[in-house]
């Protein structure tokens, strides 16, 4: 099943992941089953599309495209969308703090608020056994996919960076039309963290916190 995005008002639990700005009053995941102990509080609003589009693409997060504007991407996705406070160029697009999910799109650090979208990210602190529906792409691909499952769905993909010890993270990428990317980043044998776009050069410690 595919969902479409749907406004809910709960600015309590929607904090902003860079300290201050920026949160949008959104949540768009829904939880399939929770993983031993009681569920998380429900904080959660979704409801069936009707039609079948994958949640993103290589160059698209729901309603907005790389090469979209905030303005663009306020009027595709229907609630306003901008940079954080401390961190312009990091931007929500869709989140759900209670469960430690977000979802966004990146700027020049230089001219963040001037500049296109030139990256997407996902990205999910949760727990790595709990099981939710995140958004997906064509190939059922998204946050908590398994390494196996990638290896099945892109077997062409190649590893970059396996020995960052730094991060403790290791990369799969995934080339894609008209130079556009995926960057999945693998922790504990599954997915938690997705980079997809032209921006790829970009690290996960450009990210403001995230």
């Amino acid at each position: 099943m595919r969902f479409r995005t749907v406004p809910a008002i709960a600015a309590a639990l929607l904090l902003s992941a860079c300290g201050g700005g920026g949160a949008n009053p959104t949540v768009y995941v829904t939880e399939v089953s929770p993983s031993g102990g009681p569920a998380p509080v429900p904080t959660v609003t979704v409801t069936a599309s009707a039609d079948d589009v994958p949640e993103y693409d290589y160059d698209r997060f729901f309603n907005v495209h790389i090469g979209d504007t905030h303005a663009q991407a306020s009027a595709a996705q229907g609630y306003p969308i901008t940079g954080e406070t401390i961190c312009p160029w990091f931007t929500r697009i869709v989140s759900n703090d209670n469960i430690y999910f977000i979802g966004g799109a990146l700027t020049r650090v230089d001219n963040p608020l001037n500049t296109p979208f030139d990256t997407f990210f996902m990205r999910y602190y949760g727990d790595p056994n709990a099981v939710y529906t995140f958004p997906k792409n064509a190939e059922g691909i998204g946050i908590g996919s398994t390494l196996a499952e990638l290896q099945a769905a892109y077997p062409t993909m190649y590893e970059t960076d396996p020995d960052d010890s730094y991060t403790g993270l290791t990369y799969y990428v995934v080339e894609g039309p008209g130079g556009n990317n995926y960057r999945f980043n693998v922790e504990g044998g599954k997915v938690t963290m997705v980079f997809w776009g032209p921006g790829l050069s970009m690290q996960p410690g450009d990210l403001c916190a995230l």
